[in-house]
């Protein structure tokens, strides 16, 4: 009698917990039929945006596995267009962290967190749960929106989790979302957008594919480089232009180099322009590419003619500097980057963040320094799990001796890009930092 009670409570605990593990419900069904309509008016309106409703075939049922481009904040929205069910979206744990307006979210849309700046097995736990309830996930691989233009690379372990999934997946790729939502700008500006579903892979063509494949058709399908066809600057009126207000505000966020003098953080926007103080000036155009006026600089933008061109300047400019072991051994003393008044948050996953104190930012060859007058801490780049950017300029980065993830926001418009870049350079160079410095 007593084993039997205790066999009931066993059951009805398990049942109490599958209830609350189970991430799919039937009110997300009423939020998406609800508000699609809704969204779809909207982004028409605001972006001149058209989806391809995605048909399936009799062999290719739901769940799916969506995997899509990245190129603006509103690219869930714009995705689920194309689909008639409910799509779980992965998103940014900064999401979640945002009061009264995350927990509406969660409970209408009901996203799954990931941290950018780590590997995060508890979201592909929940990614692969979803799935086994039978809902539709969506995956934008790269993380991140495109800084830019060119589509961010995806982790290597993106096709092993694909295996994993064992179900059809589906590549969805945006045309002119860049151009029409710089990940940098200030301002929005209206062109023509569009998105649909560009591939399918069925079960059985995935089981026939190694990782390292399918890693390969993502890169290839998703690119939405819209600089990737190289155009003489003569036919520059058959190119798409997208209208707007101070189309070149906010651009140092991911231009950091001056490929004039070849200083950096230099570089300042004003309505049309960007400008260096040693005198560099370049107008950016509705169709995303650079002008001049000054005779003097039009050599450069003939080099670098759009965004693409131009961060492809900036790092080969950057890898040379500090392939250089005398100078790496320099900015172990001297800062190769700063930025003032940082405010340093210490984030909980998916809940808040905690403040920690405002100060100066500096990174150097070995390490990256927050400090003021009164405090400051010092993360070694060899300690440093990963870096990222979220939104268009809050730096993030995993520092694994504290197992802590942190955040660095300013008011000013500057780059977080350009830390995550000399990061991924630097951190080549930890081993040897340490020797070099003897």
């Amino acid at each position: 009698m007593a084993e039997s009670k205790k066999t009931k409570d066993k059951l009805k605990s398990r049942k109490i917990s599958d209830k609350v593990l189970r991430h799919t419900a039937l009110r997300h069904n009423f939020v998406f039929w609800l508000l699609r309509p809704f969204l779809k008016l909207y982004l028409l309106i605001r972006y001149n945006y058209h989806a391809k409703e995605y048909l399936n075939k009799p062999d290719q049922q739901p769940p799916y596995f969506i995997l899509s481009s990245h190129s603006g904040a509103l690219d869930p929205f714009m995705l689920a267009q194309s689909f008639r069910h409910p799509i779980y979206f992965v998103a940014s744990d900064h999401l979640f962290r945002l009061g009264w307006i995350s927990r509406l979210i969660s409970y209408l849309v009901a996203p799954v967190p990931i941290v950018k700046s780590q590997i995060d097995l508890q979201a592909m736990r929940k990614i692969i749960s979803i799935n086994q309830e039978g809902g539709n996930i969506c995956l934008f691989p790269s993380g991140n929106r495109s800084f830019v233009g060119p589509e961010l690379p995806i982790p290597e372990a993106t096709g092993k989790l694909i295996r994993h999934m064992r179900c059809t997946v589906l590549l969805y790729r945006f045309e002119g979302g860049y151009l029409s939502t710089p990940r940098w700008a200030h301002y929005e500006r209206r062109g023509k957008m569009s998105g649909r579903v560009v591939r399918v892979l069925s079960k059985e063509e995935i089981a026939q594919m190694t990782p390292v494949e399918l890693n390969q058709i993502i890169l290839q399908e998703l690119e939405t480089n819209p600089y990737r066809t190289p155009t003489p600057r003569s036919s520059s009126q058959s190119y798409q232009k997208f209208k707007g207000r101070r189309l070149a505000e906010y651009l140092e966020r991911v231009l950091f180099a001056c490929p004039s003098c070849r200083e950096f953080s230099t570089l300042r926007s004003n309505n049309n322009t960007l400008s260096c103080s040693c005198g560099f000036n370049v107008q950016y155009r509705p169709d995303g590419h650079f002008d001049v006026e000054n005779s003097k600089y039009r050599y450069i933008v003939e080099r670098l003619p759009d965004t693409a061109a131009f961060d492809r300047f900036q790092r080969e400019l950057l890898a040379n500097l500090l392939q250089n072991p005398a100078n790496r051994r320099g900015y172990l003393m001297k800062p190769l980057f700063s930025d003032d008044n940082e405010r340093l948050f210490k984030t909980l996953r998916a809940t808040k963040n905690q403040f920690c104190f405002q100060g100066r930012l500096e990174m150097y060859s070995d390490r990256l320094v927050i400090s003021n007058e009164h405090e400051s801490l010092e993360f070694m780049l060899c300690s440093i799990g990963g870096m990222s950017v979220h939104g268009p300029q809050v730096l993030q980065f995993y520092a694994k001796e504290t197992d802590s993830v942190y955040e660095l926001k300013s008011d000013s418009p500057r780059s977080a890009y350009k830390y995550v870049v000399a990061y991924e350079m630097l951190k080549t160079y930890c081993k040897g930092l340490k020797e070099e410095a003897i």
